[in-house]
């Protein structure tokens, strides 16, 4: 019995040490570190600006389904202050890519495989989506046909789906 108990106390201080936190928990630390505290718990929402939010979503064996950022006002049912302004600011092209900076330090989507050039249009948003390796991500271009040839970009939201 006794050299029963010094093998298993031998072989558990050789086991390597394994991590128990889920994909769900480490993201949700990352997601913290990167945003801040949330703004709302049981939507798992963070706060990038005034206009939008950050939100990580999981499935059932939480693993990262998608990392979105989108306005705030899509919550409005649950958060009444959350309205649309009558100034809002869509995310510009430098904004947009710095957050998909921020959204990879929390999952990373890998190397570009492909770059979306055409997108559908819904509500003057063009749906464009690029390909990665872990991961589609797509952007919602606001398309305004009164607006000139030269105006800038104007980004909606960002979505970041990542593949099972």
């Amino acid at each position: 019995m006794k050299y029963a108990l010094i093998c298993l106390t031998l072989i558990l201080l050789f086991l390597p040490v394994t991590s128990f936190a889920s994909e769900r928990d480490e993201v949700l630390e990352k997601s913290r570190l990167t945003f801040g505290e949330p703004v709302d718990l049981s939507q798992n929402l963070y706060e990038v600006n005034r206009f939008y939010v950050f939100q990580p979503i999981f499935d059932a064996k939480d693993q990262v389904e998608e990392l979105k950022v989108v306005p705030k006002y899509y919550y409005e049912s649950s958060h009444s202050e959350w309205e649309e302004p009558d100034d809002f600011s869509c995310l510009t092209v430098v904004e947009s890519k710095e957050l998909l900076e921020k959204l990879d330090k929390i999952k990373p989507k890998g190397a570009l495989v492909e770059k979306g050039r055409v997108g559908a249009v819904t509500n003057m948003t063009a749906w464009f989506t690029d390909k990665y390796k872990n991961a589609a991500v797509t952007r919602g271009q606001i398309v305004d046909l009164r607006l000139p040839d030269d105006a800038p970009i104007e980004i909606k939201w960002i979505k970041v789906r990542f593949k099972k």
